[in-house]
């Protein structure tokens, strides 16, 4: 699942569907989808910036919102989340298929102060016996990330 909100991004998704085809790489299925609590559209900036976001801007367009539990058709060994604030929301979407597969998980949990408590304690509801582990991949507070782990 890739996320993607301008003409740069959408190139880069142009190169990783390349990518497969030339490297004949099997299981992968690409989908333009936003992930949530619920299914249905939501409005996606698309103003060429670094990151994407929710919202009613100039440049902005309508994707599906889907629900993990929902769409997920294979059993998931690792789940990584990078969606500029929307985790905690996509992993109540995919709480059917945490709780029953307990996948590995890397959730960022820098974009909202609160993730950083918020996520693992939400987690711990749905498999109590995940480990947790926390690793900040740049100098500062951006690119920290959550494992999870049986």
């Amino acid at each position: 699942i890739y996320r993607f909100n301008s003409i740069f991004e959408m190139q880069k998704l142009s190169k990783l569907r390349d990518y497969i085809v030339t490297s004949n790489l099997k299981n992968i299925d690409v989908k333009v989808v936003a992930t949530g609590n619920s299914n249905g559209k939501i409005n996606f900036s698309n103003e060429g910036t670094g990151s994407s976001r929710v919202g009613d801007a100039i440049n902005s367009n309508d994707v599906d919102l889907v629900k993990l539990d929902d769409f997920i058709e294979e059993n998931p060994t690792l789940i990584k989340m990078d969606i500029e604030g929307a985790e905690l929301d996509s992993l109540k979407g995919a709480s059917l298929v945490i709780r029953t597969l307990k996948p590995k998980l890397a959730i960022c949990i820098y974009h909202k102060p609160t993730d950083f408590y918020d996520i693992p304690k939400y987690l711990s509801t749905l498999v109590p016996e995940y480990k947790f582990k926390i690793r900040q991949h740049q100098k500062y507070f951006y690119d920290t990330v959550l494992y999870a782990y049986v």
